[in-house]
């Protein structure tokens, strides 16, 4: 594509999805999404890093986010299933442990994101206000993000916030709520359960950070790979890029459905520029077949800079593994990346 023709491509907006509001709540509006390229899902995915361990070693990686600013990835895990206790751990680009701090009675780190913001400081988006399961063993999950500032070394309680640190309550009543960033069109991606069914919305960035919630898009959940084998398979995390959501599942080898050498790992890209939302793309994902465990455990975009990188956006996608004896098990992460579609602006 000519550079005239790619510029004029990546002005265009397209008009946002729309579906059903809830009586009493706010109507989602429908507006406009910024135009985007589209990541490479059939191009064979790249390695960032390979089994790396991170701060707690008792529990597998549930999702993570890059800081393109600071060359950082901060990946999430459980400490405590039933009160919603996380550890964020902080890692260079290459794998190695540089941070970490802990967020207590905040959810299940289903999907978390990341904000550079004007000031320097890096915050978190993730779930929080968690609720726990009357299943005894279940994991409590959220009803509220937050955004809130890393810092190494703290430890914040849920609805506790520090100077700078502010939660949200979109979706009043809402369970199982998570959420990704989009930093390089400015928006948030929330999912969240209402009415017995899993949705996304989308929401600016900048909007909620000054305190304004206008949804631009909401769309039931996009439906996982069903199967004989594998009746429920597992939602594993999200990413928003421009008007593409790109959904995550899949379950650990040894599950229903899940079976070396492949697996079951999903991704499927719906384009929201389409009312209700449009499937365009899905692929069988598999990057690190050799794993012990293999679980696929959260998606996220990097922008720029990093090992191998060409100056394109990626969308990456992390498995969570184990090596050591069985009874003393170290838990692993690896991340792998897909690139932008060739020829995409």
């Amino acid at each position: 594509m000519l550079r005239s023709a790619a510029a004029a491509a990546s002005a265009l907006a397209v008009a946002a999805c729309s579906g059903p509001g809830r009586a009493g709540a706010p109507e989602p509006q429908s507006t406009l999404l910024p135009d985007s390229p589209r990541f490479d899902l059939d191009a064979a995915p790249g390695t960032l890093f390979r089994e790396q361990p991170l701060a707690g070693t008792d529990t597998i990686m549930q999702s993570f986010a890059f800081d393109d600013a600071g060359q950082r990835l901060y990946a999430v895990q459980v400490l405590d299933r039933a009160s919603g206790d996380l550890t964020v751990s902080r890692l260079t680009w290459d794998g190695r442990l540089d941070g970490a701090m802990e967020l207590r009675g905040f959810g299940h780190g289903t999907q978390i994101g990341a904000e550079r913001a004007d000031d320097g400081e890096l915050y978190l988006w993730v779930e929080s206000h968690a609720v726990a399961s009357d299943v005894p063993g279940a994991s409590a999950w959220g009803t509220r993000i937050t955004r809130l500032r890393f810092a190494d070394g703290d430890a914040v309680d849920s609805g506790a916030e520090r100077e700078g640190d502010r939660s949200f309550d979109l979706v009043p009543g809402a369970g199982s709520v998570s959420c990704a960033t989009d930093l390089a069109h400015g928006q948030l991606a929330l999912r969240f359960h209402r009415d017995g069914l899993m949705w996304f919305r989308v929401y600016g960035l900048a909007d909620l950070v000054h305190g304004h919630g206008s949804v631009r898009c909401e769309i039931p959940e996009p439906p996982l790979h069903v199967s004989e084998a594998n009746p429920r398979p597992s939602p594993q995390g999200f990413a928003l890029y421009g008007r593409y959501l790109y959904t995550l599942e899949g379950d650990a080898y040894g599950s229903a459905g899940s079976e070396p050498p492949v697996g079951n790992t999903y991704i499927t890209c719906t384009d929201l520029g389409v009312p209700g939302g449009r499937k365009v793309a899905d692929t069988l994902v598999a990057a690190s077949a050799h794993l012990r465990h293999r679980e696929p455990e959260g998606l996220a975009i990097q922008r720029s800079g990093g090992p191998m990188m060409t100056g394109r956006a990626r969308l990456a996608v992390g498995f969570a593994s184990y090596s050591g004896p069985a009874d003393r098990p170290v838990r692993l992460a690896s991340v792998h990346t897909f690139p932008t579609r060739a020829g995409a602006p």
